[in-house]
């Protein structure tokens, strides 16, 4: 693990990957339509104070996430994505650039959140232990973005 700043740059296991990728199938890009990726690694250009930036897809957090690839078709129409988007103080998209060829979004982050001694503690798990959650996902009406 390494780290920049005070995030930790992580990828998920290949071997975790290919599995996932052969349960949950290719989109018509030939991408995974599911992937697992580190919160504080994975980032999409949006609109900041200064300009484009890159953001981090997880908010930073210290945990695995399962993002879901949807297609463009999703966000609509290009000139009602620009539309709704648009900030007017500084003629730059919220969201960014139309997604022409989808985007992954985050399913769900994998950790799980209890109160010890009436304070909340989170705890990040490892990609292994919330495989099940995919299964149950993508076996109970999840799209694959096909």
């Amino acid at each position: 693990m390494w780290m920049i700043g005070k995030s930790e740059r992580l990828h998920c296991p290949k071997q975790f990957q290919d599995r996932l990728t052969k349960e949950g199938g290719l989109n018509r890009y030939g991408q995974p339509n599911f992937k697992v990726v580190w919160g504080q690694t994975e980032t999409m250009r949006i609109a900041g104070r200064d300009g484009y930036r890159e953001t981090l897809t997880g908010f930073g957090e210290a945990c695995w996430i399962l993002m879901r690839w949807v297609p463009a078709e999703t966000y609509g129409p290009p000139d009602i994505f620009y539309f709704e988007n648009y900030d007017k103080s500084s003629g730059l998209q919220f969201m960014g650039e139309y997604p022409w060829k989808g985007r992954y979004q985050t399913l769900f982050p994998m950790r799980t959140m209890e109160e010890v001694n009436g304070k909340n503690r989170k705890d990040r798990l490892s990609a292994g232990q919330h495989s099940h959650r995919f299964h149950s996902a993508n076996h109970h009406g999840v799209s694959q973005g096909n």
